[in-house]
This record gives structure tokens, C-alpha cells and sequence, in this order.
């Protein structure tokens, strides 16, 4: 059975599922910077947490907005750093967004981020790590997903979060995903393995890696 996501919404399922348990569990308010359409949170195991009023979804895209809303997200269509809130918030969450945003502009983006987050609590960010500018293939990708930072790592997060916390994501560990046959599963990483390791020696690695960090605000 063919699940009803494409390439890119699977890599977001298996960043939210990356997200540790009891963190979600135990928050009241989550904010998610760049929610997209919900079809990463609607796959996740935190269906229901991202279902309940403790939710709050930030998109700027009127579509991914609406689509979201469809899938039972309360999200608000804004601009992240234009947001207002009468309240802070337990977790404030950006998955696969600063590749998106220019290393010179981060500060502004976390220091947003900060603003937002209640002391004692957490802020997560996630993203491919270590890709190399010069074997970036952007072919295919709509303009808001191109990149403009790389090699991202542990060190690089460090010198805005110097508190950070890093685990690595291997996105071939979750190799079948909610309603997916075995057989839809094999062709899908078969296609990814074609797309985006075009080398043989890359074969046996069929997904970028990825890492979550969390930061907690003090």
C-alpha cells in the first residue's frame, strides 16, 4: 500500500519521531517553526500531541497551511520571525529550516527562537549534517526548499548554543512507516538510493544523515 506522502515528507516523519518522548509528553505548549503541510506530524507516533491543543504549527505558506489545518494542525500562516505571543512556550521546535536560511541570519532566527521559549525549556532543531556545497543536487526542489547553509554539525550549532546537545538520525533505521508495504518501502529507498548517492561506494548509506539538537534555555 502506497502511503499518501512523498520523499520529503518520510524525512520528516523520522525527524519527529527522533524527538525524545517524555519531552513532548511532559510539555504544555509546543510551537513547530515551519509545520509545512502536517504530513510529517500526522505519520509521526505523536499524532496524537501534535492533534491536541497543545500545538501551535507556524507556516508561511498559505497552501502548506491549509493542508495542514486539514490534517487536524492548529497552524497560524505568518512569517516566523514577524509571530507575536502573549505566552512562551515549553518546546519550540524547527525541523529541516536552518539549512534553508543562511548562516549570516541565524543569529536573528534563534535569537526569535529564545524569545519564544520558557525558561527551562527546550528548544529542538534538526537538519542533514555535513553536506558538502559541491555535491548538493538541487534538481527537482521548489524554490523553498533550496539550501543555503552547509556542512552544518555539533560545532557549527555551538557557537549559538553552546549547551547543545547532538544525536544522530540514520533515516534507514525507519525503513517501513505507517501502512507501508514491504514492497512499496523497497522501491521507495531504491529510488532514493538512485537520486541521491549516485556513487557505489554510497549504496549501502540510502539516506542523508541527520541529527537532532536540543538546547535547553536556562
Amino acid at each position: 500500500m502506497k502511503p499518501n506522502y512523498d520523499t520529503h515528507r518520510f524525512d520528516a516523519i523520522v525527524r519527529y519521531n527522533a524527538i525524545p518522548h517524555d519531552l513532548l509528553k511532559n510539555s504544555e505548549s509546543i510551537l513547530d517553526i515551519g509545520a509545512s503541510d502536517g504530513k510529517g506530524q500526522m505519520y509521526s507516533k505523536y499524532v496524537e500531541i501534535f492533534r491536541s491543543s497543545k500545538y501551535t504549527g507556524i507556516e508561511v505558506f498559505e497552501e502548506r497551511a491549509n493542508e495542514a489545518r486539514k490534517n487536524g494542525l492548529h497552524i497560524i500562516q505568518e512569517n516566523f520571525l514577524e509571530y507575536t505571543s502573549d505566552k512562551l512556550y515549553d518546546v519550540v521546535m524547527a525541523h529541516e529550516i536552518i539549512a534553508h536560511i543562511k548562516e549570516e541570519n541565524w543569529q536573528v532566527f534563534f535569537d526569535k527562537m529564545m524569545e519564544l521559549t520558557k525558561p527551562g525549556g527546550s528548544i529542538i532543531l534538526t537538519t542533514i549534517i555535513d553536506q558538502d556545497e559541491n555535491t548538493y543536487d538541487p534538481e527537482g526542489l521548489d524554490h523553498w526548499q533550496q539550501h543555503v547553509t552547509f556542512n552544518i554539525n555539533l560545532d557549527k550549532i555551538k557557537k549559538y548554543f553552546p549547551t547543545a546537545k547532538e544525536k544522530k538520525i540514520r533515516s534507514w533505521f525507519h525503513f517501513r512507516t505507517l501502512e507501508e508495504s514491504f514492497i512499496w518501502a523497497s522501491l521507495r529507498w531504491i529510488n532514493r538510493i538512485i537520486k541521491r548517492h549516485p556513487y557505489v561506494s554510497k549504496w549501502l548509506l540510502p539516506a542523508k544523515e541527520n541529527a537532532i539538537y536540543i538546547i535547553v534555555k536556562e
